[in-house]
């Protein structure tokens, strides 16, 4: 469910699914975690271009970030620039830049 919060007050409760964003549903042990050092990998695939279910819900988590950062106006705008954020390769050059940052501060 979503709630939006603005200025203006608090809209009345609206469900999303895969299907309004032209992804497939997918089944829970398709988007579970694993391990720490299993997520970490699964997230470099998915910045360096793997699609399919858990890249979808980077997307829209992604979407809903940067609606409530005032980036884009709509989850359907933050999807599309999540995506093309990824797919040219801008997310994966900035986590190689936050690790390289981490790696530096040890």
């Amino acid at each position: 469910l979503i709630w939006e919060i603005s200025e203006k007050g608090v809209t009345p409760p609206y469900e999303i699914t895969p299907e309004d964003f032209g992804y497939h549903r997918a089944i829970k042990t398709a988007i579970s975690g694993k391990t720490p050092k299993q997520n970490a990998a699964t997230l470099r695939r998915i910045l360096q271009g793997e699609t399919g279910p858990l890249r979808d819900v980077v997307v829209l988590n992604s979407a809903a970030a940067l609606v409530a950062g005032d980036k884009v106006k709509t989850l359907q705008e933050g999807a599309l620039l999540a995506e093309e954020i990824i797919d040219n390769g801008q997310a994966f050059a900035c986590l190689e830049s936050l690790v390289r940052l981490s790696q530096s501060l040890e």
